[in-house]
């Protein structure tokens, strides 16, 4: 069923190339040239006193790409993609006769190519609403540290390394890379500043995708968080 379900998608896709070929050999031709970057830093909280967690997140994409234009509606084009991520977790666990801090630090880098389709819509005469379906690939590595130390508190109810004796100290490191590939529709919006510059925002969208070429490990995404969203700039020439 799952195979179905990914040549429905690519066969919609590449439908997508054959009818704008085709319909575009009347048209004037166009080329849009965009730079759309996203970057995002939070941190965050959990649990109380006995154990407690803290989380800093960063991330950080830019993605260059060129579409042609088969008339003022349609529009097929190529896409590349880096994002890095940033991920630190420092664990406290304390009882009243242990104490224990434990770091994580994860970083994800993702390289992506994507084939892309577009329909875009005129609302008024600077600005556009774009539809646009991508047939992604990414190759991601990701490089994971874990360390973590603790021992008995030398006086009962204080937390702190200092006050701790018979330390025991434990480090981990784990690496991975693995191929994404993924089907993608996104809306996005397009303000003209001039005849020939504008600035575009990405607002997320919908996702079917598997991870090293196994379908059976697949994943739907619909989301339009603020974290997916990318801003940019279209130079139409």
């Amino acid at each position: 069923m799952k195979k179905r379900y990914v040549i429905i998608c690519l066969t919609i896709f590449l439908g997508g190339f054959i009818h704008t070929e085709l319909s575009g050999q009347t048209q004037k031709d166009n080329f849009n040239l965009s730079v759309r970057v996203g970057a995002q830093k939070l941190t965050s909280s959990s649990g109380g006193i006995t154990n407690f967690t803290n989380t800093q997140e960063k991330s950080f994409s830019v993605y260059p790409s060129i579409d042609y234009y088969y008339n003022d509606r349609l529009f097929s084009g190529l896409e590349f993609g880096f994002t890095h991520q940033n991920k630190e977790i420092l664990n406290t666990l304390f009882t009243p006769h242990y104490y224990q801090e434990a770091f994580t630090e994860t970083d994800v880098n993702m390289f992506q190519f994507t084939l892309r389709n577009g329909y875009e819509l005129l609302i008024n005469e600077r600005l556009y609403f774009q539809v646009i379906a991508g047939l992604n690939y990414a190759y991601i590595t990701q490089h994971m540290k874990y360390s973590a130390i603790g021992g008995n508190l030398l006086v009962p109810g204080i937390p702190s390394i200092i006050n701790t004796v018979s330390l025991e100290t434990s480090e981990d490191e784990f690496k991975q890379q693995s191929d994404y590939t993924s089907i993608t529709l996104n809306p996005q919006i397009t303000f003209f500043i001039t005849q020939s510059i504008g600035i575009n925002l990405s607002l997320g969208g919908l996702e079917y995708g598997f991870y090293n070429w196994d379908i059976e490990n697949d994943l739907w995404i619909l989301s339009f968080k603020t974290n997916l969203w990318r801003l940019g700039v279209n130079f139409s020439f």
